[in-house]
């Protein structure tokens, strides 16, 4: 198939396959000859900030000069941006080759008992194939939901596991309870294998504890009293970071969100556990921690953009906790000018406890409502019924986020700044309406 027929059959597997097991995936995996061997794995599972871990931890092997390859999800604006090797998202002829080469493999052994995969599963086997190609010295995986029934979790004995924040999300799914879902995160423990932990939230913390117990790991958590913030600008953050390996080391944050800083740190604890474990890994340096963490780059996470002249955040906080932390970013960053927020977001969230945090959280000049290109969106009227009920003032409706935008972009002058939250969905949005691009997966 051509790179457009393998995006339109890809975004047609949910209409006839689901989920499917550990072990139909890894039957797939042995079929194409186990790419995921030889590879140093690092694992990260979490409910915030796992995207972000994997971004910090790919621009410190990078700046090593470690062959690298990364996998993360969603996609914010095309499906290569889920598959990168060295810092590069891989080009539409290698998305395609690996989309052929699991097609083919899962169309031939049908009917020896192959399961169809999922949208996710898909992707991540392509994502192997592509690393072994590349001969890739060590990968980066964020899971896709949960862990202990993801399809990641085939990976069976990673360098490090990482489990960021975790909070209610995907209830539906996980568990109604934070205790549930760090049942799930904290599957993707593995025997003997060092795990790195968010440990702000206790009753997560207390689960991950006993699960590393059962598995004989050892476990290096990262507390918020072991950050200390030195220095904040509308770009960067400089913060200590006093805890295992580090010793008040000074670590700098490319993001204006205090948040980063904890992911920050479990990342630069995460590579220095795996130098120990990992030969590709003996000549990483200090140096190449700092500068890499320095010098990450992580589309759709408090990312700045200028749109003629315009001040642009986008952020995907798209939960409770996340609105909580892009809130305090919020207003952190220092305008002299009107601060105007665009929101969208999908129907299985908490959006009506997200709406009184942000209508609280701060001053608006005016919000703007948009609907998104899924069918998941959330009815834009009931939305703003919820902003004004909530005390806000001036809330507009749009039908596309386009629309929304170039609303809000028409009234702002040049110390004005539009701050985009709610969903990935409507941050890839907004990225392609910004760069004016007619087609996006």
């Amino acid at each position: 198939m051509t790179y457009d027929e393998a995006i339109k059959y890809l975004y047609n597997i949910p209409r006839f396959s689901k989920k499917t097991t550990l072990d139909n995936t890894g039957a797939i995996l042995k079929l194409l000859d186990n790419p995921q061997e030889k590879i140093e794995f690092f694992h990260v599972a979490g409910s915030n900030g796992k995207g972000s871990v994997c971004a910090f931890i790919n621009s410190i092997l990078i700046n090593s000069g470690i062959h690298t390859g990364l996998f993360t999800s969603p996609h914010l604006v095309k499906a290569n941006e889920r598959i990168s090797i060295d810092g590069e998202n891989v080009s539409d002829s290698e998305f395609t080759w690996a989309f052929n080469r699991v097609y083919n493999v899962i169309k031939e052994n049908e009917s020896y008992g192959i399961v169809h995969p999922s949208f996710f599963e898909f992707i991540f086997l392509m994502c192997l194939v592509i690393f072994k190609k590349n001969n890739v010295k060590c990968g980066i995986i964020e899971v896709g939901l949960g862990g202990r029934l993801d399809a990641t979790n085939v990976i069976k004995n990673p360098a490090v596991s990482v489990i960021t924040s975790i909070s209610l999300e995907h209830t539906e799914i996980l568990g109604d309870t934070i205790g549930k879902i760090a049942e799930e995160k904290a599957g993707i423990i593995k025997k003997s294998v060092p795990v790195v932990y968010d440990g702000t939230d206790k009753e997560a913390e207390r689960i991950i504890r006993l699960r590393a117990k059962e598995k004989g790991s050892e476990v290096y958590p990262v507390y918020p009293e072991n950050i200390k913030i030195i220095k904040k600008e509308d770009k960067y953050i400089d913060f200590s970071l006093n805890t295992v390996y580090y010793d008040n080391d000074t670590l700098k944050i490319p993001f204006p969100a205090p948040y980063q800083t904890i992911n920050a740190a479990l990342a630069g604890v995460a590579v220095k556990i795996a130098k120990k474990r990992c030969h590709e890994l003996c000549e990483l340096s200090d140096t190449n921690i700092y500068e890499g963490i320095k010098n990450t780059v992580w589309a759709g996470r408090m990312e700045l953009i200028k749109d003629n002249n315009r001040n642009i955040y986008i952020d995907g906080a798209h939960n409770v906790s996340g609105i909580k932390r892009f809130v305090e970013a919020v207003n952190i960053i220092k305008t002299e000018g009107r601060k105007y927020l665009l929101f969208g977001v999908v129907r299985e969230k908490d959006y009506e406890h997200m709406i009184p945090m942000l209508v609280k959280g701060t001053a608006w000049e005016k919000i703007y409502i948009t609907g998104m290109k899924t069918s998941r969106g959330t009815d834009t009227k009931q939305l703003k019924r919820m902003f004004e009920q909530s005390g806000a003032c001036n809330v507009i409706c749009a039908d596309a986020s386009g629309e929304a935008y170039d609303m809000a972009v028409s009234e702002m002058e040049d110390k004005d700044v539009l701050f985009c939250a709610g969903s990935l969905y409507l941050a890839g949005e907004i990225k392609k309406h910004i760069r004016k691009e007619e087609k996006y997966d």
